[in-house]
């Protein structure tokens, strides 16, 4: 299937790729590592590289480290802050903003060249992305315990989530994981403690299949961590 957009340039560009995430989690803080790494390729490559825009309200708990991308003596700053230090520090990556607000509190203008990664954990932030930022590409990863999706859609396009699995269903998955808790024992029942990378991993493989090519062959892999397997599908609109 060809997605070629020239009105978007997404292909071939000769200018760097405008890629947004939202939500500096468990996923979302180790896919930002990882498009550092995609980026220093690229510009080592003599390929256009990524501008990166980080979005994300929250702060640095001591629970979440070793289950999000995040260091004991960043406790305390912004997730936005921290992940951008830790991209120029390991990588060299100078082009990052950050926003450190909800994404609903956000006037959507973010320029239609952009591709939304959202990796947020609830379904308010995620059906906001969906419905604001149709025009614009849209990678969704969702996940529960030990499995989940990641999705690249566009209105008209490319099919999303939403009307994959049904509203009620998209929102029983959105729902929030409950990891008030600091004891890491009760962590590791609450979710396979390395979903997230799997998540992470499978949404840097798509994304830069995407950015590399002018013509996919899937858009969406679901991703068994408990029984170890990977399924990739083309869900287009018909």
């Amino acid at each position: 299937m060809v997605v070629k957009d020239s009105s978007l340039s997404i292909f071939n560009r000769t200018h760097d790729w405008k890629i947004t995430i939202v939500g500096l989690g468990g996923t979302g803080s180790r896919l930002a590592e990882k498009i550092a790494e995609l980026n220093y390729m690229l510009l080592n490559s003599n390929k256009p590289g990524i501008q990166l825009n980080l979005i994300d309200f929250d702060i640095v708990e001591e629970k979440n480290i070793g289950r999000q991308k995040f260091y004991p003596n960043q406790i305390d700053q912004f997730k936005t802050k921290a992940i951008a230090q830790n991209l120029s520090r390991n990588y060299l990556m100078k082009n990052i903003k950050t926003c450190e607000l909800k994404i609903e509190d956000i006037k959507p203008s973010i320029n239609k060249e952009n591709i939304i990664i959202s990796c947020v954990d609830n379904f308010d932030a995620r059906i906001f992305i969906h419905l604001n930022y149709k025009n614009s590409y849209i990678i969704d990863l969702g996940n529960e315990k030990d499995f989940g999706q990641i999705f690249l859609s566009k209105y008209k396009e490319l099919q999303n989530p939403i009307d994959f699995f049904g509203l009620k269903n998209f929102q029983k998955q959105s729902e929030e994981s409950n990891f008030s808790c600091e004891n890491y024992e009760d962590q590791f029942e609450e979710q396979s403690h390395f979903i997230n990378e799997a998540m992470a991993l499978y949404g840097i493989e798509l994304l830069k299949d995407f950015l590399l090519n002018d013509t996919i062959n899937y858009n969406c892999i679901f991703v068994n961590l408990k029984e170890k397997t990977t399924k990739k599908a083309l869900k287009i609109w018909q």
